[in-house]
This record gives C-alpha cells, structure tokens and sequence, in this order.
C-alpha cells in the first residue's frame, strides 16, 4: 500500500549493496554475500600443459637398413595401430644410423608392436623393437651417469655400453675394440668366457653399433649385440645370492624356460641348455615350464641370449632370468 508523501519500495531496493552495486541476497549478512561472490569469481584452475609426446607409446627400432626412410618406417609399423611420427635418426652428416623411433597414439598400439614387429622384417633386415627408454624422463634425472658401490671412479654411463654375445672364446680385448672401433670412440672393451662389453663415449654410437655390429661375424662367430642391461642395474650383482634356512640360492644364476612341451623330461631340458654353460641342475616346476640352473651367472646370460625362441621338441621356448627365490631340490 501506497502511503502519502513516501516513496514506494520493494524488500530488493532495500537489501544492503556489495561495492559492484550488486544487491545482497534476501537472509545473507554482508560476510555472507562477500564470501558467495568471491567464490563465483574464483577463475577455474589451469590445466597444466603436456609437455612432449608419451614417451610410453614410443618404440625404439634397431637394425634397420642405412637405405630405409621415415616413410617406409611409418608404413611398416602402421599394423600395429595408429602411428603419430617416425623418424630415422641420423648422425651430423645426415646419414642414417640405421635406427630409428615410432611413436604411436597409444601405449597399447606401442606395446602391440613389440609383441608383433619384434624381429619381423623390413628390408631385407629382422628388426629389433623395444620400447623407447631415451625420452619421457624427468628433467632433473637428465644426467646418465651412476656409479657403483666399488668406488667413486668407477663409472657406468647408462646407454652408452653394449653386451656382446656369442664371442669365440679366443677373442680378445683387443680384437673385440677393433671389431667395434668403426662405429665411433670405443672407451673400454672387455671379454669373459664366451661374452663381451663394449663401451661407447657417446650413446647415439652405441646404438648405431647395435645395427651395424648385430650378427656381424668375429672370429668365426656370428656376435649378439644390444644394450648392456646391468650397467643400469649396479647394485644387482651384489643380490645375487641370497639365504635360505642354512644354504645358498644362486638366483642370477638360474632361468625360466617356458612354452615346454607338456611331456618335456627335465634331462631333455638340461640337454637343450648345455651348449651353452655348465647346468648344475634343471626341473619342471609346472606344466610347460621349467628351471634351470647354472654354474655361473655367466653362463645363464648367454642361455638367455642365445636359447630365446630355440626350439625344443616343436616347441619355440621362451628364456629370461628366473626371478623367485625357489627351492629346486
């Protein structure tokens, strides 16, 4: 109702303003009405950026022909799944190294690919395909050197050594630094019974050796070649034994086979594995697979190296370092 000589108003002219000229809500204090409008202010936080590509989708290929292009590369991965970039790594010259990187959508087209490419052909060369461990890492961890506990001088550089399988067991340092020298700066060749290191003093030689060097033949022999995978493990040596109520378990010094035949003997198992090192002992823990064992951890490298994908009674087998601490007797 009107009342003479008043102006009208409603409750909303009479609600208290904020400093905008906006109008508290009817019931709010002012500490109220301030916190509401501070909240609705509040700009959304920032996503943070993507810094690269996904290091984990990316493959790392190797013994590759000097004459394959990008092109070629892309093409042959492309059955993997969804390829982003490839690119064939060259040195200052411009000349391949005979390596290159695919990178894919996803982590599983990646992994796809190592399961399926690995060793498959192009070219005229089986290629090797691991996952690509050069990049994605953090910024602070850029430095690839780490030392091992013998002593402060003396330093593994991660990625720039090389393990050399199937060596005569005649060749020596010498030979095997000559064998390499070609590939860039060789810093230090060592040989033991039947297997080598070589060490680089720039990694991108190193991988460059991986190609050019891999079923090369030395002293009669056609060598293994690929990354030196205990540089990067240091203190694994030292875990090599461990204890078990009173007696001693070797576990570097064992393998797991698997894909065996069903009516695979452990003797036909031992069989397989003594070419290649002197078997202490050899078991069927299961169905399909077994255990061997061997007199040094030497020797369980080079089955590893040399027995993957043999075959045995039909059957290709699968061979890598046994992992558990198992009781074999």
């Amino acid at each position: 109702m009107d009342v003479e000589g008043l102006d009208t108003f409603s409750a909303y002219d009479a609600a208290p303003a904020l400093d905008d000229g906006e109008p508290l809500g009817l019931g709010m204090s002012l500490d109220e009405a301030i916190a509401e409008r501070s909240a609705a202010k509040k700009p959304a936080p920032r996503q943070p950026k993507k810094q690269g590509g996904n290091a984990s989708a990316r493959v790392f290929v190797g013994n590759m022909k000097y004459e394959t292009t990008w092109q070629q590369l892309k093409d042959h991965f492309a059955s993997a799944g969804s390829v982003v970039h490839a690119r064939v790594m060259e040195n200052r010259t411009g000349r391949s190294q005979g390596c290159g990187v695919v990178e894919f959508q996803s982590i599983q087209d990646a992994r796809n690919a190592i399961a399926t490419l690995h060793d498959s052909e192009l070219d005229g060369r089986k290629l090797l395909v691991r996952e690509d461990r050069e990049d994605g890492q953090k910024p602070q961890q850029a430095p690839q050197k780490k030392k091992r506990d013998r002593g402060s001088d003396d330093v593994v550089v991660v990625g720039k050594k090389l393990y050399v399988g199937n060596l005569n067991y005649q060749t020596t340092w010498q030979q095997l630094k000559d064998h390499f020298k070609d590939c860039g700066k060789v810093v230090r060749a060592d040989v033991n019974r039947g297997y080598g290191t070589v060490e680089f003093e720039k990694a991108a030689d190193a991988a460059s050796a991986i190609s050019r060097k891999s079923n090369t033949e030395l002293d009669g022999r056609k060598i293994n070649v690929r990354e030196d995978r205990e540089a990067s493990k240091p203190s694994q040596a030292r875990k090599r034994a461990k204890s078990n109520e009173g007696g001693v378990t070797r576990v570097g010094k064992r393998v797991y086979v698997g894909n065996l035949k069903f009516t695979t003997s452990w003797q036909t198992l031992k069989d397989h594995f003594k070419p290649v090192g002197d078997v202490v002992h050899a078991k069927l823990i299961a169905r399909g697979c077994g255990i061997v064992e061997f007199e040094t951890p030497e020797d369980a490298r080079r089955a590893i190296l040399e027995l993957n994908d043999s075959e045995l009674e039909g059957r290709p087998l699968q061979v890598r370092e046994d992992r558990e601490d198992r009781d074999l007797k």
